[in-house]
């Protein structure tokens, strides 16, 4: 149904190559660090701009391998030694310890759970799995009594944390964890971590479409962040975003999809309905200083939709552009938060033009 290697989404660093691993020469006024490779069933792809070279290509690669791995390794659904697959196997009232970056993470998304009214939560992962976006690939659509009985094992109160012992107990068996949907924009942040660690702040690290960057380039100009148009038919770029020490991630079900029954079935589920989202909204933007919370912000606005989104991202001082499809062309819909960080200016509403 799908490829191994899921495609990226939505967001392109301009002017960046997919080389492997440092092929390109180095300025007279310092050195460019290029490194592209495979994670989390996706591909990353990391610029570097230096005044030295504290590391060679492959050294600096192999250090930013190992952390994305490290990630991986801890929060995978598909391998079975993962420590989210620990929880899932978990039997109840059995504590699970994890990770300082496991724990973090189910943190944060259980945050985002709380603070949208369950448009995102990461206990969703029996319901990815019964509309095929897991392990397995079902032959037909869930039926609305399979749906119902997946949903009573579903929601963050079936997980109780322990933040003294960072461990977690599960309270129904079959409740299952997915971090998918926070996971790329965590990983693209310790990969900056990283490089700002060994005296690299400028840089544009991109896990899977989401998209961090550090300081200015060596030339001052900021990076800057193409998102893609929603058009399955076709790769152009809707908007570019100059950013600077801010992490941009687009959430959108153009790429990730697939024909089920003769229904278009998008890999974005509403948990709270547990069927997958069915409105005009193409894809969203968020713009935030975390990647990991602008990976999750988008998941939780696309959900939302473009009405019921834009309200609660507008109230909440959230940096979000919406695209959406009115039956003929792409329409952008941006916060005044999105709108300030993207040096874009806002029409005033309609009314403001009208002369008293």
């Amino acid at each position: 149904m799908r490829s191994q290697v899921a495609p990226r989404l939505c967001l392109l660093a301009l002017g960046i190559g997919a080389a492997a691993c440092g092929t390109s020469e180095a300025p007279a006024s310092g050195y460019t660090y290029e490194l592209s490779g495979e994670t989390m069933a996706t591909t990353y792809t990391i610029r570097v701009d230096s005044d030295v070279r504290p590391f060679s290509d492959d050294e600096l690669g192999a250090r930013v391998q190992e952390v994305l791995d490290g990630i991986n390794g801890r929060m995978s659904t598909y391998l079975e030694t993962s420590e989210v697959s620990q929880i899932n196997q978990a039997l109840p009232d059995t504590t699970v310890d994890l990770s300082d970056d496991t724990y973090f993470v189910l943190q944060s998304a259980f945050f985002l759970a709380e603070s949208s009214g369950g448009a995102f939560d990461p206990t969703v992962g029996a319901l990815v799995n019964a509309w095929g976006f897991g392990p397995v690939n079902p032959e037909t659509a869930p039926s609305t009594l399979e749906l119902e009985a997946i949903r009573a094992h579903t929601g963050i109160e079936l997980i109780e944390m322990d933040r003294d012992s960072s461990s977690v107990r599960k309270l129904d068996r079959q409740a299952r964890v997915d971090l998918s949907a926070i996971a790329k924009g965590y990983a693209a942040d310790k990969v900056g971590d990283l490089l700002e660690e060994n005296g690299l702040p400028r840089y544009m690290v991109e896990v899977g479409g989401e998209v961090l960057v550090g300081e200015a380039k060596r030339d001052g100009s900021p990076w800057r962040i193409g998102i893609e148009t929603p058009d399955v038919g076709a790769q152009h770029l809707q908007r570019t975003v100059p950013l600077t020490d801010y992490a941009m991630a687009t959430s959108g079900n153009y790429r990730n999809f697939y024909v089920l029954d003769g229904r278009t079935v998008g890999h974005t589920i509403d948990p709270r309905d547990g069927q997958p989202v069915d409105h005009n909204g193409a894809s969203v933007s968020v713009i935030h200083e975390s990647c990991m919370m602008a990976d999750g912000m988008a998941t939780v606005l696309m959900v939302m939709g473009p009405e019921e989104g834009y309200a609660w991202a507008e109230a909440s001082g959230i940096a979000a552009m919406f695209v959406v499809h009115d039956g003929v062309r792409f329409v952008e819909r941006l916060t005044p938060a999105f709108a300030e960080l993207a040096r874009v200016e806002l029409e005033p509403p309609a009314e403001a033009n009208k002369e008293s």
